[in-house]
């Protein structure tokens, strides 16, 4: 019926009237397409929000991540001077400590009280992937008289170092320099050496595994007595070159002893115009060598005993 048909289309032309869209009109199209795609931002960027405001209340809901265990030696009793690099470490004969060298002045020997004291307060940090040591120097809180100076020889000073937890193969870095150190297994250090005398460089030796050298390190006014020697190097080495290393083929034997429970030979040959004295000797797949530079004027007898004693402090 009329009646009928003219309400059907009053009631299309109110639904196109509510959608805000005149029928056959492009621009009210266009105008819907924009509402809808503003609306499908606006429900996009509040589920951002709702997911991120979760992620907030989840974080405060956790326990706060507690920093990494670190160890930190007795403080020394002087003024701060900054951190020294380190170039490796050795394990120490006490679980849970390395032990690592750093360039010393000859003041390290001596007490707080001395001007030219300086000490070392190691500490370890564990990290995931890890083990960052830094080494701290400190200097004398005496004052050095006036014209007088120390001496500026560089040597080699071990410092322990407590771990706040296993290595477990994570590598070592200095925290002065950020890079990574060896750790280096087996390497020995003297538990005596002549006064005046300290470590002065350690390396790699062809074939061989480490080598460390020690030598005179007093001040020129020192009243130590000179010993018979100028140098001694300790190696340790692959035990296929021990008899013929830092050694002519002619070098006689000239006497045996005993080195850490085991049997050393000692040669030397006074035609050999260096003059070295060696004690070598063999421990599992490890050689060891000690070799001395005879100084002139001193007899090979007077530089055996001393570079045997050395090799005896080994530790």
């Amino acid at each position: 019926m009329p009646g009928t048909d003219l309400d059907d289309r009053l009631a299309r032309l109110l639904r196109t009237v509510q959608d805000g869209v005149t029928a056959g009109n492009p621009a009210a199209v266009a105008r819907r397409g924009r509402r809808r795609r503003l609306a499908r931002r606006t429900a996009g960027v509040g589920a951002v929000a709702v997911l991120l405001a979760g992620v907030v209340a989840v974080a405060a809901l956790l326990p706060a991540r507690g920093q990494r265990p670190a160890a930190t030696g007795p403080t020394a009793a002087g003024v701060p001077d900054g951190v020294v690099p380190w170039p490796d470490a050795r394990p120490s004969e006490n679980p849970g400590e390395l032990v690592v060298t750093v360039q010393a002045g000859v003041g390290a020997r001596s007490r707080p009280s001395d001007p030219c004291w300086e000490g070392y307060q190691p500490e370890a940090r564990a990290e995931a992937d890890r083990m960052v040591v830094t080494i701290r120097r400190f200097r004398s809180r005496a004052t050095l008289p006036a014209g007088q100076g120390c001496a500026a020889v560089g040597v080699l000073w071990n410092v322990t170092v407590s771990l706040p937890e296993d290595l477990r193969g994570r590598p070592l870095v200095d925290g002065a320099t950020g890079q990574r150190r060896p750790l280096v297994e087996g390497l020995l250090v003297p538990g005596w050496l002549p006064d005046g005398w300290q470590g002065f460089k350690t390396g790699r030796e062809r074939g061989g595994r480490w080598r460390r050298s020690y030598g005179w390190a007093a001040s020129p006014k020192s009243t130590a007595k000179l010993p018979p020697l100028d140098w001694v190097d300790v190696a340790a080495i692959s035990p296929r070159i021990l008899w013929g290393y830092n050694r002519l083929p002619d070098t006689p034997v000239v006497g045996h002893t005993q080195v850490r429970g085991h049997r050393a030979e000692i040669d030397a040959d006074p035609r050999n115009r260096s003059r070295h004295v060696n004690v070598r000797w063999r421990e599992g797949e490890v050689a060891y060598v000690v070799t001395g530079q005879v100084r002139r004027g001193a007899t090979l007898r007077q530089a055996q005993e001393v570079v045997v004693r050395i090799a005896q402090s080994l530790r």
